[in-house]
């Protein structure tokens, strides 16, 4: 389940210094993605809560619902009390062009949201990297689904 995917590992855990891990996760055409998320985020029981629309748009973005997630020692430390994440892909249309249409560079991008002892509203958070080894099969699914889906 998500909650489990997105839940932290016992032990210690690291803060970094960006609220978000951000990676470049290739080309592809609009079917190709489309098909990659489906495919991936079912396999991860991930819940998708936006999708690109088919009329009008020029980037391409998913996004996954927040999901809330266990506090690590270090945030806890660090006096957060909450925390959540949620995926999002951004494809940026390119000049290429395939048989299959239009070509994108797709971005991966995990949010991290708090709260804490000083500000019960959720507000961005220094990203835990224990979400990045939970999320990493997903990442790398969709990366290899995308590779894929252009050859």
């Amino acid at each position: 389940m998500v909650v489990a995917l997105l839940g932290c590992a016992t032990g210690s855990s690291s803060l970094l210094s960006d609220a978000r891990w951000r990676e470049d996760l290739g080309r592809s055409t609009r079917s190709t993605l489309a098909t990659a998320v489906e495919k991936v985020f079912r396999k991860h029981a991930v819940e998708l809560r936006r999708s690109p629309s088919t009329v009008g748009e020029r980037e391409l973005r998913y996004e996954s619902v927040w999901v809330d997630r266990q506090v690590t020692a270090a945030e806890e430390g660090a006096g957060v009390t909450r925390a959540r994440n949620r995926i999002v892909l951004v494809g940026t249309p390119m000049d290429a062009q395939f048989s299959g249409g239009r070509v994108y560079r797709v971005r991966w991008q995990v949010e991290n949201e708090i709260t804490s002892v000083k500000d019960s509203n959720w507000h961005m958070g220094p990203m835990v990297a224990e979400v990045q080894t939970r999320l990493q099969p997903v990442f790398s699914d969709l990366e290899m689904e995308l590779g894929t889906g252009l050859r």
